[in-house]
């Protein structure tokens, strides 16, 4: 396949029908309760730039340098990066009366930063006793935007720098990303998945804010990138298996469930490339899974799942807790949630919200906007994520072992817990969808009549969806 057209026009006309179809039915069925036209443009306008972008850039970009390549996409993604800081700063001032987004996280790290950042400049670094805890699975984003407060004592700065540095390490992860997929697939693969990823939105909007998910996946790519380097490369060194423990680690501060998985995936990796017979390699496979799926499981429970509840950080209507009996809906389609369903929806998960809150200006109500079109373009390319996962999985396992362990692991554990409608959670593995996207899209030359028929149904659901949740709410 011409490297030029893995993401052809087809692609891009789809996409954009795929939204519009879904607004004009929105607008048919629910012509009184849809979100404000304001909003659907937007949305409309980032998808057009998400779809076109990837369109341009790709033709651009491949027939340039390795490093040319690297350069432009780290610049290209300062750049866009940037502006949405600043953005988001006055749009958030002028929604919410403060530059946070509306849910309590940014704030709370952004207060307790505050305290730890003057404990940091007088030498002391307990983060522990300073800001004690029941566990340390949130204390990551404040210890970093602590860290990015040292630089000076004005708050405004404070908040500007904290999300610059965000978009430093973003770009970063862009580069690290590629890197990383170079080790063990094409460069054509590993060039269109970095586009996806740079023009994919909720990574620039989590840019610019203070969230904890940006820095999050940095670490993440950055463990995985330098775990081939170690172990598909063989570049054993003390500085490299230092770097790496350090950022293992670090991922226990950030989610706990995370480190678990990562841990598995990469004993798992090492059991599937080092077994000679493929029993052995099976049961190594097997006896890992179980225990860190075990550990990760509980560590969701315990810490994740409240937390969630507690905080009520709504993304999605979806209320979830550890308890079977507990476990619902806020919506007249809540008794189809069950576990089995929601294993099977996960990829594609979240369902797009479509319709208003009653309280106009709700943090669910906001984020439900602000993120619409993150959730349309992720079901849009859940289609080739399936497929190229697939593909994988049949014909090149073990060299995209540790990819496809650590996204189906992290994805099971999220669907079992109820965790897969939530957007924040499904971040850390999103580049992987990318990844096998990509895949799908190479390998798959007969695709039409399916894709067509899987945006059919997900544009039913959605409606569907958005239509029971209205009637919940009378």
């Amino acid at each position: 396949m011409n490297n030029n057209k893995i993401w052809n026009i087809n692609i891009v006309f789809y996409g954009i029908l795929f939204y519009a179809v879904t607004i004009i039915l929105a607008y048919a069925f629910l012509p009184k309760a849809i979100i404000g036209f304001e909003w659907i443009l937007f949305q409309f306008l980032i998808i057009i730039f998400f779809f076109i972008g990837i369109y341009l850039f790709q033709n651009l970009q491949f027939k340039i340098t390795e490093r040319s390549f690297i350069n432009r996409i780290f610049f290209f993604s300062i750049v866009i990066k940037s502006i949405t800081v600043f953005i988001n700063y006055y749009v958030f001032i002028l929604y919410n009366g403060e530059p946070f987004n509306v849910i309590s996280d940014p704030v709370e790290y952004h207060e307790e930063a505050q305290l730890l950042a003057s404990f940091f400049k007088q030498g002391n670094f307990d983060f522990l006793t300073i800001i004690p805890r029941e566990d340390i699975s949130d204390m990551g984003g404040v210890i970093y935007y602590a860290l990015t407060s040292m630089f000076t004592s004005s708050s405004i700065f404070n908040i500007i720098i904290g999300r610059l540095f965000n978009v430093l390490f973003a770009s970063i992860t862009l580069v690290l990303f590629y890197k990383t997929l170079k080790i063990f697939t094409a460069i054509n693969i590993a060039r269109i998945s970095t586009i996806i990823f740079l023009f994919f939105p909720i990574f620039t909007l989590y840019s610019g804010t203070h969230l904890k998910e940006t820095i999050l996946i940095f670490i993440i790519i950055n463990a995985i990138y330098l775990s081939h380097k170690i172990i598909t490369l063989k570049k054993y060194n003390i500085l490299n298996i230092f770097y790496l423990t350090f950022l293992i680690i670090s991922i226990f501060f950030f989610r706990t469930t995370l480190a678990y998985v990562f841990l598995l995936s990469i004993l798992a990796y090492i059991g599937v490339n080092m077994a000679k017979i493929f029993n052995l390699s099976f049961i190594l496979l097997l006896v890992t899974f179980t225990i860190a799926f075990t550990l990760a499981y509980q560590s969701l429970i315990k810490d994740d799942t409240e937390m969630f509840l507690d905080k009520s950080d709504n993304y999605s209507e979806i209320v979830v807790t550890s308890n079977e009996n507990r476990r619902g809906v806020k919506s007249g389609i809540g008794k189809y949630f069950t576990t089995p369903f929601m294993l099977v929806a996960s990829i594609p998960a979240p369902i797009p919200t479509l319709i208003k809150n009653e309280h106009e200006r709700s943090d669910a109500q906001f984020g439900n906007n602000a993120l619409l079109s993150t959730s349309i373009l992720k079901i849009f390319i859940s289609f080739w994520t399936i497929i190229g996962l697939f593909f994988l999985i049949k014909k090149d396992f073990k060299k995209n072992s540790f990819s496809i362990i650590f996204f189906l692991s992290y994805t099971l554990l999220l669907a079992v817990s109820g965790l897969s409608f939530k957007i924040r959670y499904v971040l850390p593995i999103i580049p992987f969808y990318f990844y096998f996207a990509a895949n799908g899209l190479v390998y798959l030359k007969k695709y039409k009549i399916g894709f067509v028929l899987f945006l059919t149904l997900l544009t039913v659901v959605i409606t569907y969806y958005n239509i029971s949740k209205l009637s919940a709410s009378f």
